[in-house]
């Protein structure tokens, strides 16, 4: 049974509905597949072309998206409570009534290539690349930077074996917030159990070829992007919190350690900042940071100077906490915002409401600080370019 979880806030005009389909990065039998596929979803169905589709949500003032993730594809969607109805129509014919259109097929194509090659000229864009590839390894599907070459391999038919064998199987999970009353769950409820999914099952082979784009290496380097990260294991709601409360410290806001050091007393960058890239039971940790190519060095020693440090600073803790209680506070003050709460950590396979219960005793929470949740600065990854 597909799981449905609703907040009800009185006299809210609007309808947020984020529907979360255990589909990703992680499913991909060819590279691009997820990410082109969620793409190409509202491009045209069985009766209707883009034009058409987007036609019927700005006839209604509704907006519906769809993106792609490492472990999930997601659908938001916003509507007027009263237009409920006719988008929860749109949406399963967008999903399950896909047609994939060889047209809009090959100006996806063309437009991706031209971006590649724009963020192939970005060292900050390579740098976030290449810590995911030091992390998971060049192979792994998390791990592996796109190439032209990538968009060459793949075809159409890789996009609707995609929709016949992974999408179409999944069970998609929703989210609801703002004006939602019984009659509008019971219709999305008699909608999931009584919708026939289809498909157009029909290999197209596109045949435009691109050539790859070269950097400029003859170019003069102002700045070197870093990045250093760690991969590390997250088994419950307090572990996750432990996690937020260390990374906090160390560079999630303008009072953080690394912010301090490396940028308002050594005036090394603009700006330097840590965060957490979570997935189901694990995840992983992101320092990123632009600076001089002569500051290099001295930047990297700083950096592990403060990481296996950092921690011990009680007041620094004390601020972290408060700054974690806030970002929560701010998140959850309407349930439009907060529903994004109870999607994030469906996403991470924990639950969003024990996280309520510690983050809301927080101040009262004493966190280990006799040693680095985060580990130690010897087993930080480290990519520059």
């Amino acid at each position: 049974m597909n799981a449905i979880q609703t907040i009800f806030e009185p006299d809210c005009p609007l309808i947020k509905c984020q529907v979360i389909f255990p589909i990703g990065k992680l499913n991909e039998i060819k590279k691009l597949q997820s990410m082109l596929f969620s793409q190409m979803l509202m491009k045209s169905t069985l009766s209707k072309n883009a034009f058409e589709i987007h036609s019927v949500l700005d006839f209604y003032g509704a907006s519906m998206d769809c993106f792609s993730g490492p472990m999930h594809t997601t659908f938001e969607i916003y509507c007027h409570q009263k237009h409920w109805k006719n988008i929860v129509d749109l949406l399963f014919e967008v999903c399950y009534e896909a047609k994939f259109d060889v047209s809009e097929w090959d100006l996806l194509l063309k437009k991706k290539i031209e971006e590649l090659k724009q963020l192939q000229l970005q060292n900050d864009w390579l740098a976030d690349k290449k810590i995911m590839t030091s992390l998971f390894g060049s192979e792994h599907n998390f791990g592996y930077i796109q190439t032209i070459n990538d968009y060459q391999s793949i075809d159409l038919a890789d996009i609707i074996d995609f929709y016949n064998e992974k999408w179409l199987n999944a069970s998609p999970t929703f989210f609801i917030a703002g004006g939602i009353d019984n009659s509008s769950v019971e219709y999305l409820e008699k909608q999931l159990h009584s919708h026939k999914k289809q498909a157009i099952i029909e290999s197209i082979k596109s045949k435009i070829t691109y050539s790859e784009s070269e950097q400029n290496s003859n170019s003069k380097q102002y700045q070197v992007s870093i990045r250093l990260g760690k991969l590390f294991e997250c088994k419950d709601e307090m572990d996750f919190l432990t996690y937020e409360v260390f990374n906090m410290a160390l560079g999630g806001f303008f009072g953080s350690a690394l912010m301090r050091e490396i940028r308002q007393k050594k005036g090394l960058t603009y700006g330097i900042y840590s965060y957490l890239q979570m997935y189901a039971n694990h995840g992983a940790l992101i320092v990123s940071l632009e600076t001089a190519p002569s500051n290099l060095k001295i930047v990297l020693d700083a950096i592990l100077f403060i990481f296996d440090r950092y921690y011990k600073d009680k007041d620094l803790f004390n601020e972290a906490k408060r700054q974690v209680y806030s970002n929560w506070i701010r998140s959850s003050s309407q349930s439009l915002n907060e529903i994004k709460n109870y999607v994030r950590f469906h996403k991470m396979g924990l639950d969003y409401k024990k996280y309520e219960s510690l983050v809301k005793k927080i101040e009262s929470i004493e966190f280990d600080l006799t040693k680095n949740k985060l580990g130690l600065a010897s087993d930080l990854q480290i990519v520059y370019l």
